[in-house]
């Protein structure tokens, strides 16, 4: 073997490996980098899309119910109608079922589901959320006492506003016709990078707000 043979052969000089680490760590460090800032994206877009779906599927819980507030067949006014018009919480009573079969509506509303209240209240862990209070099924045949089980978490704000036909506010139970709901929902955990122009605090919000018209109202006038 000659001795230009021998030359081409030789090794990488100590300066080279150096370089070449030292470009491998560079660009080590920017795939890095690009994996976290993609990683928090995802992080802060599941959280939003949670808390989205969080608040759309607690209003339509309500507004899904509050459509049959006042509803009877038998025409009774103290049966199906509001109980209580609060800014911040409402119960309503329906007379929609029976505790035992054939389920059909009897002459009170004593019944699963028919006598309900939601409002906000403070969870173990200090933030707030959604909670319903009604009497439940507890077999086919009975009924469990009222209780009191959280329909969302997080929501930070709920209200509820109390309009006449004419979309005058309510001065009085029988002059609801229309109920207006609006809740605000934040995230579950705060985003550093991100300051709330309102809050001030790093938390992500959504407000929602809808409608109601309870067309069986004007049954328990």
């Amino acid at each position: 073997m000659s001795c230009h043979t021998i030359r081409n052969m030789r090794g990488f000089t100590l300066l080279e490996v150096v370089v070449a680490l030292a470009i491998g760590l560079m660009l080590l460090g920017t795939l890095y980098t690009f994996f976290l800032t993609q990683k928090k994206a995802y992080n802060v877009q599941e959280q939003v899309a949670e808390m989205q779906q969080n608040a759309r599927a607690a209003m339509d819980m309500m507004v899904n119910e509050l459509r049959m507030a006042g509803f009877d067949p038998f025409n009774t006014p103290s049966l199906g109608r509001i109980v209580t018009a609060a800014s911040g919480q409402i119960r309503f009573t329906q007379n929609i079922t029976r505790t035992n079969p054939p389920y059909d509506p009897d002459e009170d509303v004593d019944d699963p589901d028919e006598d309900v209240t939601y409002f906000l209240r403070t969870a173990a862990d200090g933030t707030s959320e959604l909670v319903r209070t009604a009497r439940s099924r507890t077999s086919v045949s009975s009924a469990s006492g009222f209780q009191t089980v959280a329909v969302a978490e997080n929501i930070e704000s709920l209200t509820f506003t109390y309009l006449t036909e004419d979309g005058t506010p309510a001065a009085a139970l029988d002059e609801i016709s229309q109920i207006v709901i609006s809740l605000t929902a934040r995230t579950d955990e705060p985003d550093p990078d991100y300051i709330n122009p309102q809050q001030g605090d790093h938390y992500r919000r959504f407000t929602l707000s809808a409608t109601v018209i309870p067309r069986n109202l004007a049954m328990g006038d």
